[in-house]
């Protein structure tokens, strides 16, 4: 009688940990990697740089950004704060004759604001 152990021992290794597969796997996986660099990285980078160019932002550092964090920076371009929006605003508010501190301190609507009305002291 065959011990069941000893057969299995005596069986060559083929199949799944074999030479040739694991290195077609591996070349997939450069080549995986490689396409998604290609096709996702670098127009994240190129993205969200143009996205902070158009928001008034420093595009180079933003395209190094988004090679280097993808889709995350594509993200957090799309929230930066818009600076061409915010001084044209402005420009548009000089020209009307507002002043700088309107937009700074007090509210714009002041005269929309319910003004609390002084009550006498009440014994």
């Amino acid at each position: 009688m065959c011990d069941g152990a000893a057969g299995v021992e005596s069986l060559p290794m083929v199949g799944i940990a074999s030479d040739g597969y694991q290195e077609a796997s591996e070349g997939l996986v450069m080549e995986l990697l490689l396409s998604l660099f290609l096709f996702v990285w670098l127009p994240c980078g190129f993205f969200a740089g143009a996205v902070a160019d158009g928001k008034g932002h420093n595009s180079i550092a933003w395209i190094f950004g988004g090679l280097l964090f993808g889709p995350m920076a594509l993200i957090a371009a799309a929230g930066l704060e818009d600076r061409k929006l915010r001084r044209y605003i402005r420009l548009l508010g000089e020209h009307q004759g507002m002043d700088r501190e309107t937009f700074l301190g007090k509210p714009l609507f002041e005269s929309l604001d319910p003004q609390p009305e002084a009550k006498a002291d009440q014994p």
